[in-house]
């Protein structure tokens, strides 16, 4: 994928580091037997557009869903 049409991976790992601490490993299950680097590009593409709303991505980090985690 386009570097320049991808969240930055930076951003993209502190996503899946809040994630992780949120979900643990029914997070680490859901991406079981994925290559890590292709989940984390295809983030990294879906939520391209919120680079320029940087508090889009806070609010949703600051309101998960309960129940299990999110996918893209």
């Amino acid at each position: 994928m386009d570097q320049k049409s991808s969240l930055p991976d930076a951003w993209v790992a502190r996503i899946f580091d809040k994630l992780s601490v949120t979900y643990g490993s029914a997070w680490v299950r859901k991406w079981e037997g994925v290559d890590g680097a292709q989940v984390r590009a295809d983030w990294g593409h879906e939520l391209r557009g919120f680079q320029q709303s940087p508090n889009a991505i806070k609010h949703a980090l600051e309101h998960l869903p309960p129940a299990e985690p999110p996918t893209v």
